[in-house]
């Protein structure tokens, strides 16, 4: 019988990343980087299940490997076709919404996804765009209806690479919503995703209190990292 979700949580993750290879299976706070995140996004109050969107490469057997290790479902597809692993969970894993998560966010938060999802059903959109927060804390809404009509009509690669663009690129296909969080506006224009080795340390230190401490907010460990970096600078 298939399983089915009001809201998945899909994480879209791959090794061969451009800048820094092998990010997600890097140890990050002692375990990879992809388990990390996954456990905490799995927080979630209004996400009923989380699976992972890897491709079809050999190397990518570690992703998959790590994610099943940790007790998370995984679906595997095109390299490039982003758009069309979505869909492929979709196809397994049938949901209503779906919470887009990128691989290279460990601490995208789960109390930003839910208050997101929450103005999302709210509201009724087709697709909301949190704004006013740090990059790399927050996931996209976007009913699974919206996905599969991109997935019908769009054949540019460029963009089926980036799986939303289709819907809010001009023309917009569908009712797009920002919405944007009351956070404070010290961390507006912040960076917390990981490109590069640097980055990758910066966030594994700022994510480290939330080992010991998971209800930890986004806010007391960005104050914490931020506090600890303007130190360091001096």
């Amino acid at each position: 019988m298939t399983e089915k979700a009001d809201v998945l949580g899909i994480v879209q993750a791959r090794y061969n990343s451009m800048r820094l290879k092998g990010k997600v299976a890097r140890d990050f706070n002692g375990m990879p980087m992809i388990e990390f995140l996954l456990r905490n996004v799995a927080r979630s109050k209004l996400m009923d299940k989380v699976v992972v969107a890897t491709t079809t490469r050999d190397d990518d057997d570690k992703v998959e490997r790590i994610c099943r290790d940790a007790c998370f479902d995984v679906f595997r597809g095109d390299v490039d076709d982003v758009l069309g692993r979505y869909c492929g969970c979709l196809d397994r894993w049938p949901a209503d919404t779906v919470v887009r998560i990128t691989g290279d966010n460990p601490l995208t938060d789960p109390f930003i996804i839910d208050a997101t999802v929450a103005e999302h059903l709210r509201t009724g959109a087709d697709y909301t765009v949190p704004s006013g927060l740090p990059l790399g804390i927050f996931g996209e809404i976007v009913q699974s209806e919206s996905l599969r009509m991109a997935d019908r009509e769009c054949k540019d690669m460029s963009m089926r690479e980036h799986v939303t663009l289709y819907l809010y690129k001009p023309p917009a296909k569908c009712n797009v919503q920002f919405f944007r969080h009351d956070f404070p506006e010290i961390f507006q224009g912040k960076r917390v995703t990981v490109d590069t080795l640097e980055e990758f340390e910066k966030v594994e230190r700022i994510a480290a209190p939330r080992i010991a401490d998971p209800d930890i907010s986004i806010e007391e460990l960005l104050a914490r990292g931020f506090r600890y970096e303007s130190k360091g600078s001096k």
